[in-house]
């Protein structure tokens, strides 16, 4: 296959040039080279004929995606006519993607299975999105799952136990159950009509959690396909995740799995953990197996090699980009590798730094947070003005009777599934008080999630003017129905009987001044197909019309997109880039957090170590496995580096 240079292009672009209607309603696009990315693919080829070779590249392709011809280097796309039309008539606010990024991009979009990972700064949330959009609007059915609750928020998805219809209790069950529930009507139209399946933050998802998936997804849309025939059927349940594209993200670097191996999968007894010299192992009682704890990750499963990813590591660091020493710093603290000159150089009381007044500390735990925020709060002697979450959830209660739960309400008034929401329940601001943006509202102004600033006043408020801003500004990505659903929630925000009469103006630290604005945050859920075909009329004009779909059930917060500036979570900080950033090593940290933490700064003299240096080094080393797993797919030599050499250290150093 041949590719065409790289140009410098929006996704957008992209996916308007890919949408471009060209014949019988198919479409030609020229692909980006993949030179700039570090990628392999490292199944081993079996020898098939052309014809087996082809079937067995079209079980990672959903029907209607992309195909190629190997002599002209270009992708073919069959995809409805209209479809072109309704995004040519959508405003979008652009994202911006360097050649490396739209290079995957362009991978993902021509139906590769693809695991993508990167140093943080990287970009690989903006890939996510970027991807999802693309797929999207090429008439996908695109799923985003996530191990954690928070996760799932972060990028408008859902957890991996939600999207495979199970309960906490799933994994007790043996897995020939599992298959079973995954055929009910409830999980199979979920299951067997997504197109493509993004899972992010992959470091924390287990080797049998993801074997189990996979099984599901096989026997799902197995069941579903009877109607194509036997072979058809048997092609599917020997396919990795059935046959469905499957986008996997994160760094193994960094969080891993929680509690790995506690029940079979094989029969769901819980296992029994024994301690042998140097290896933790999981043992089943009825004998099924036995597990060590090093095989914990995603990578060492079956199915991983059974998928055939192609394995992908973003190198250009966007975040730190003006600062190579940090980078490098960054990165062996992420391996594992950290030098004692890095450690001087991290601690050195005399290092230069900016003016942190107004610094950001980062703290392992929420209560930590919670206790610094209201101290320093309480200390302002200005009138504080309080802004409180209105919380709705939009049901469709004739699609999705199994989501009711999801309107249950917690003791302060709020949506219990909307816990781990980033917008605060209750927010308290206060002339003089720094904060931080959790929105991107202006990324031509520098207006971005994570911008920190301080409140200088507060401003009276328009009613009118929020559902004005509404519409000229977030009009495009969202469907008819979406949008009208954000429109009422803004209205009912500013003309409910405790609507806000006044509104935070914050000068952030790039000098730009200006007016927060409530912004409301949709998350959509439960829009599988049903057998019925059920619809709504008021969908009519939504892009899944033709998809055939009911109208998501919807939640929604509406809040000012504030936190205060004080402190913050690691957890919550995550994604976030910050300008001045005060990270405290007394405390305790958890297994990554320390990297984390870290590499939110955005260069070394905008960060400020306190307390003990010895909390950089917690478990310093960096996992074997891992370092392994890079270097064999991605060939990072700093990995195998012996890494931090305690014994060199003078005496009185901070490794004693």
């Amino acid at each position: 296959m041949r590719y065409s240079p790289v140009r410098p292009a929006s996704w957008l672009s992209r996916v308007l040039s890919l949408t471009s209607v060209v014949g019988g309603g198919g479409c030609l696009s020229k692909v980006s080279p993949y030179a700039g990315l570090r990628w392999k693919s490292t199944k081993k080829k079996k020898n098939t004929s052309k014809k087996d070779a082809g079937e067995e590249e079209r079980q990672h392709q959903p029907s209607g995606t992309l195909s190629t011809t190997s002599d002209s280097g270009y992708l073919v796309l069959s995809q409805p006519r209209h479809l072109s039309d309704h995004i040519a008539g959508q405003s979008i606010d652009q994202l911006p993607l360097s050649p490396e990024q739209q290079a995957l991009v362009d991978l993902i979009l021509a139906g590769r299975n693809v695991f993508y990972t990167g140093a943080a700064g990287t970009g690989k949330s903006t890939v996510l999105r970027a991807a999802v959009e693309c797929l999207r609007h090429l008439g996908r059915r695109v799923e985003v799952v996530a191990p954690t609750g928070r996760a799932a928020l972060a990028v408008n998805g859902m957890t991996t136990w939600s999207y495979a219809g199970w309960t906490p209790s799933a994994h007790t069950h043996p897995l020939n159950v599992l298959r079973e529930w995954s055929t009910s009507e409830r999980n199979i139209h979920r299951l067997a009509e997504t197109d493509v399946l993004i899972i992010d933050e992959i470091s924390m998802i287990e080797n049998h959690h993801l074997e189990r998936l996979s099984e599901i997804m096989k026997e799902a849309r197995g069941h579903a396909g009877w109607d194509l025939g036997w072979n058809h059927v048997q092609n599917i349940r020997q396919s990795a995740f059935g046959g469905c594209q499957i986008i996997a993200t994160g760094d193994f670097f960094q969080l891993p799995p929680v509690c790995p191996f506690q029940y079979c999968i094989e029969c769901g007894s819980p296992l029994l953990k024994e301690l042998r010299p140097g290896e933790t192992t999981y043992r089943c009682p009825s004998g099924h197996g036995n597990w060590p704890d090093s095989y914990k990750w995603a990578f060492q499963s079956e199915v991983w090699d059974n998928a055939d990813f192609a394995h992908v590591e973003l190198r250009q660091v966007h975040r730190q980009a003006g600062d190579p020493l940090f980078i490098e710093i960054l990165n062996r603290v992420r391996c594992g590798t950290l030098t004692y000159h890095d450690v001087m150089v991290l601690t050195d009381p005399s290092r230069k730094t900016k003016d942190l007044t107004n610094a950001v500390r980062l703290y392992p735990t929420r209560s930590e947070v919670a206790k610094y925020n209201a101290d320093n709060l309480r200390e302002l002697k200005t009138p504080a003005y309080h802004f409180f979450a209105q919380d709705s959830f939009h049901w469709n209660e004739a699609a999705h009777p199994h989501l009711r739960s999801h309107g249950e309400r917690r003791a302060d008034g709020t949506l219990a599934a909307l816990r781990e929401h980033r917008y605060e329940p209750c927010l308290r601001l206060k002339v003089g008080m720094p904060v931080v943006l959790l929105s991107n509202i202006s990324i031509s102004r520098g207006l971005v999630n994570g911008s920190q600033g301080v409140v200088v006043d507060f401003a009276p408020v328009d009613g009118g003017d929020l559902l004005q801003r509404r519409r000229t500004s977030r009009a495009g990505l969202k469907s008819v129905y979406v949008s009208d659903i954000i429109d009422d929630e803004l209205f009912q925000y500013a003309t409910s009987t405790h609507p806000v009469r006044a509104l935070p103006v914050v000068r952030f630290d790039n000098g730009v001044v200006e007016v927060i604005h409530p912004e409301c945050s949709d998350h959509e859920i439960g829009n599988e197909t049903l057998s019925t075909g059920y619809e709504l009329d008021t969908y009519s004009r939504d892009m899944d019309e033709f998809l055939g779909r009911p109208a998501p059930s919807v939640l929604c917060r509406t809040q000012i997109p504030l936190i205060a500036g004080w402190a913050m979570s690691i957890h919550k900080a995550q994604g976030m880039t910050l300008g001045k950033v005060i990270v405290d090593l007394t405390r305790a940290f958890e297994e990554g957090q320390v990297y984390v933490a870290l590499s939110r700064a955005r260069s070394l003299d905008g960060l400020k170590i306190e307390g003990d240096p010895r909390g950089l080094l917690v478990r310093r080393e960096g996992n074997q496995e891992v370092k392994k797993f890079y270097w064999e797919n991605f060939g990072n030599k700093e990995v195998l580096t012996s890494g931090l050499d305690l014994l060199k250290m003078p005496a009185g150093s901070v490794a004693e």
